[in-house]
């Protein structure tokens, strides 16, 4: 069914980030992409290698873990991810992998201590690691069981989903989410990476300090993010628009996409810093914008 493909699209893109980032080898490891609106997400099928994966083999599956669309069997994992979705409705991406360091970390059953601001840039609190599941639950559906193992660790710690996009399972490994499949593979790149500096920051001081709270506080401060588009009523007419920026300018046109559209009669001048940006636009002969292209390279 073609309602599915984007999110097909969407999980194997981001599944086939995991080998590349060296957070997977073999068959281990799995993405899932959801659509909120259709009530189901795309995810990796069990046992097959990566280089095998297409979009179509991508499994679709209801937020109760029911396959609804795809003959190959999705990973084990599935009913994790899928109680997940059900309870955490912001979210739309998980990953769970068993990168080295990471799972060394759940192995020993330790929170990973929040030692440097590269951490602190990702998270202000000691990266959680839930205690081993009890044995009721083991003998129980361990992977749905896994589900409310994570929820149940944030919630105890006071912990939200929202801010804490990472977590390891003790003796198991990580999940990580996001609010995009993108997202929460990026949440796994960066939860391998701490794991890692943590280790060595360990091993080269084993007395190594906690990061300052004062380091930790200024690493707390929160922006309000406004998008133009939402600011500029769309019945207002835009004369000129001008759009000065240095630093995450092909967010800022994002924003921007909608009222850059309707600005009329002049040409928006547009001043960008970054080679990282191709921005071009088409105009009509009464000088409107017919399309506005925007990309990174």
């Amino acid at each position: 069914m073609k309602k599915y493909k984007h999110i097909q699209q969407q999980a194997y893109e981001a599944n086939m980030e995991l080998p590349k980032l060296n957070l997977v080898i073999f068959t281990f490891g799995n993405v899932s992409a959801a659509d909120r609106e259709l009530g189901v997400f795309a995810i990796k099928p069990s046992g097959i290698p990566y280089n095998e994966l297409t979009p179509d083999k991508m499994v679709i599956v209801d937020f109760e873990g029911v396959t609804v669309k795809g003959k190959l069997r999705p990973s084990s994992d599935t009913k994790t991810h899928a109680v997940l979705y059900k309870h955490w409705t912001n979210i739309s991406g998980i990953v769970h992998t068993h990168s080295t360091y990471a799972t060394a970390w759940a192995q020993a059953q330790r929170d990973i201590p929040i030692f440097g601001t590269t951490h602190a840039d990702h998270n202000t609190v000691d990266i959680p690691c839930a205690p081993p599941m009890n044995d009721e639950m083991i003998r129980g559906n361990y992977e749905y069981e896994t589900g409310f193992q994570i929820m149940n660790c944030l919630s105890e710690r006071g912990l939200s989903y929202e801010e804490v996009e990472m977590i390891l399972i003790g003796n198991h490994a990580p999940f990580t989410w996001g609010k995009t499949p993108e997202k929460a593979v990026y949440n796994s790149a960066v939860l391998e990476s701490i794991a890692h500096m943590a280790l060595l920051t360990e091993q080269i001081n084993l007395q190594a300090p906690r990061l300052k709270d004062a380091l930790i506080k200024k690493e707390e401060i929160e922006i309000d993010i406004i998008k133009l588009d939402d600011e500029i009523s769309i019945e207002k007419e835009i004369a000129l628009l001008k759009i000065d920026v240095q630093g995450y300018e092909l967010e800022v046109l994002k924003g921007a996409t909608d009222s850059l559209k309707r600005t009329s009669n002049s040409y928006p001048c547009t001043s960008i810093f970054s080679k990282a940006i191709s921005f071009s636009m088409e105009i009509s002969s009464s000088n409107l914008i017919m399309s506005i292209s925007i990309s990174s390279f």
